[in-house]
């Protein structure tokens, strides 16, 4: 499976607060581990505290990149 990086536009006039809760594909949990690799390029990868399912990587891109 491939990295997904999803990109984020913030433009203050319009409302882009939002708040998500992500449940296991596997077993329908709610809870996240965040796990963060020592690959210093990776992005943190979230995995169901319940089933271990992998959820993917996530995380922001920086202005420069």
């Amino acid at each position: 499976m491939g990295e997904i990086v999803f990109l984020a536009h913030r433009n203050d006039n319009t409302d882009t607060d939002s708040l998500e809760v992500l449940a296991c594909k596997n077993c329908q949990n709610k809870a996240w581990t965040v796990v963060y690799e020592h690959r210093k390029s990776s992005f943190p990868r979230m995995k169901c505290s319940c089933c271990g399912n992998d959820g993917g990587n996530f995380g922001w891109v920086t202005d420069d990149a």
